[in-house]
């Protein structure tokens, strides 16, 4: 997948099970299947779709504000506890 935008590496913590699976995944279907021929591809597009469908659900279709600020992106129970 040629990448007509310019990405931004992004560190992000996933549960070692899901990480092993998706990394499964993309071994065995070796490109195969849409959004398969790499972690990179398939991370970006699981990301991309709830996005999507989050801004669908709750902000009527259209992206979500921009942040005034780095707003809190980390989980809601880390920062309560």
């Amino acid at each position: 997948m040629a990448r007509s935008i310019e990405s931004l590496k992004v560190e992000s913590f996933v549960a070692p099970d899901t990480l092993d699976r998706a990394k499964n995944a993309v071994g065995a279907l070796d490109g195969r299947v849409a959004h398969t021929a790499s972690l990179y591809e398939l991370t970006e597009h699981a990301l991309r779709s709830e996005v999507e469908r989050l801004e669908a659900e709750h902000n009527d279709g259209s992206r979500f504000p921009k942040r005034d600020d780095e707003s809190r992106t980390g989980s809601a129970s880390k920062r309560s506890g």
